[in-house]
């Protein structure tokens, strides 16, 4: 599995497998915040399907319904958004 950690001086947090979330305060133990593991997955996708499916299907939820319901979720990225990122990954993987 993957897993991604990052420190701050507020504290620490850590996102194992794209399913679970823990953090932690300064100097306290991390505590799991968000737990997707039970999420049903079709088991027709591949297994790369698979891996991005926690993340990308509750995202096509919400853009579905944005666009039969006309109702945007605040935290709905934008593609300003996703162009925002891919140049912060740009700039750290090819500087």
């Amino acid at each position: 599995g993957s897993e991604l950690k990052r420190y701050g001086q507020l504290g620490t947090i850590r996102l194992s497998n794209d399913n679970n979330l823990f953090f932690g305060k300064e100097n306290e133990e991390l505590k799991q915040v968000l737990d997707q593991t039970d999420e049903k997955i079709p088991t027709q996708v591949s297994k790369e399907a698979r891996a991005y499916y926690p993340a990308f299907y509750p995202f096509i939820e919400k853009v579905y319904e944005y666009i039969t319901l006309n109702t945007l979720d605040e935290d709905l990225p934008t593609i300003k958004d996703g162009h925002e990122n891919q140049t912060v990954l740009d700039r750290i993987l090819f500087k």
